[in-house]
């Protein structure tokens, strides 16, 4: 009996922390919403201020300022604005009289060849406020086990719905000719603090530290991500992705073709030995006889697609008993545990994988899988994510 109580403790336990990353999601969001709508104001009045600026010099401009465009006055007449001797273009600006060498309305820049477009005639020059141009939707639904780099688990599925235009399929027209892309996101749970840190201590370098720009922790000045990420299909609009290391949720801010003529270095890669050849060992997996059994009795979802079963029943991304064994797999081989929890050497984890917990048990270097199943709490954080 108390035993159960621990287990729905646990499982409540698990449920305020998931809230509490779900409103620190939301917050930072609505954080990026309001510096938007800060900016578009400080923009509209820059402009009305340059606009109030311009027509102020063209009213109160000297006879003497204005000799070259405007006809000679009498002092106690009105003054006549500059600007009126200046034709009005939509693509020049209007000269005033106060600059001290007026110039002729500008000309199209043809220097860079008869294709070539002329210069921006916008002088508002502050960049825009970036914005996500869709949410990412992933096989792992909390950092708890997610890989910390691309790549680790091959079928670590995820898509991607492009929602920042109205013709969705226009944008990405042409990308299925490319086989792999980039992917810029948002580390939207992170925790908040004060400051980020100079220095950070990888995971695979055992509690030694290096300077954060060394590293691709994502506790960083500008909480943003890039993962090299496999395509697999594009369809209205909808990208469909593997190898992936975000978790569900996560808002995407651009995505770029993987061009190897362009993206691999023209010389020799080098890296640290702490990457090549880290301190930390990786972790053997086993699989208990109730796992194995558990995994291959899952509802997959190329299975209920024929069978026509609902969704939530079924597995997202995974599509088939053997992939799953190996995404289990390579996930504790890469051991998802911090440094911390593996200094308590014999140590249970769980972590949440497609539509599955997965527990684990770790005995040395053996991390044994002992349960593979759709716990409660796993089932109310699908019910918000579906």
């Amino acid at each position: 009996m108390a035993g159960t109580s621990g287990l729905e403790l646990l499982a409540k336990t698990r449920l305020l922390k998931e809230d509490l990353q779900k409103i620190r999601g939301e917050a930072l969001n609505f954080s990026f919403e309001i510096e938007q709508t800060v900016s578009n104001i400080r923009n509209v009045l820059q402009t009305v201020t340059n606009t109030c600026r311009t027509d102020l010099s063209c009213s109160t401009v000297s006879k003497e300022e204005s000799t070259q465009q405007c006809h000679e006055i009498e002092s106690k007449q009105p003054i006549t604005p500059v600007c009126q001797a200046v034709p009005k273009n939509s693509n020049n600006s209007q000269i005033s009289a106060a600059d001290p060498d007026p110039v002729s309305p500008a000309v199209p820049n043809t220097s860079l060849g008869p294709d070539s477009a002329s210069p921006a005639t916008n002088t508002n020059s502050s960049p825009s406020p970036l914005k996500s141009i869709g949410t990412f939707r992933s096989c792992f639904l909390t950092k708890n086990g997610t890989p910390r780099q691309p790549n680790i688990c091959t079928y670590a599925r995820g898509s991607l719905t492009i929602d920042c235009f109205d013709n969705r399929a226009h944008s990405v027209e042409g990308l299925a000719s490319f086989s792999h892309l980039w992917l810029v996101f948002l580390f939207h749970e992170n925790r908040q603090r004060s400051a980020v840190k100079t220095k950070i201590a990888p995971p695979r370098l055992s509690g030694e530290r290096v300077g954060v720009f060394a590293t691709r922790s994502p506790h960083r000045p500008n909480p943003v991500g890039l993962s090299l990420v496999k395509l697999e299909a594009v369809r209205d609009g909808t990208i469909f992705v593997s190898g992936v290391d975000l978790i569900d949720g996560t808002p995407i801010l651009d995505i770029k073709p993987y061009i190897p003529a362009y993206d691999t270095p023209s010389s020799p890669a080098l890296t640290p030995e702490w990457i090549t050849a880290p301190p930390t060992p990786t972790l053997q997996v086993a699989f208990s006889d109730t796992a194995l059994q558990q995994i291959s009795t899952l509802a997959y979802s190329t299975d209920c697609q024929k069978a026509g079963r609902k969704r939530k029943h079924c597995t997202r991304f995974i599509r088939n008993e053997g992939e799953m064994k190996e995404s289990i797999a390579d996930i504790i081989n890469a051991d998802p545990r911090s440094f911390y929890r593996r200094k308590q050497a014999d140590t249970t984890f769980v972590f949440p994988l497609d539509c599955v917990d997965v527990r684990v048990e770790v005995r040395g270097n053996i991390g044994t899988v002992v349960d593979v199943s759709q716990t409660e709490f796993l089932k109310k954080l699908m019910d918000g994510r579906r």
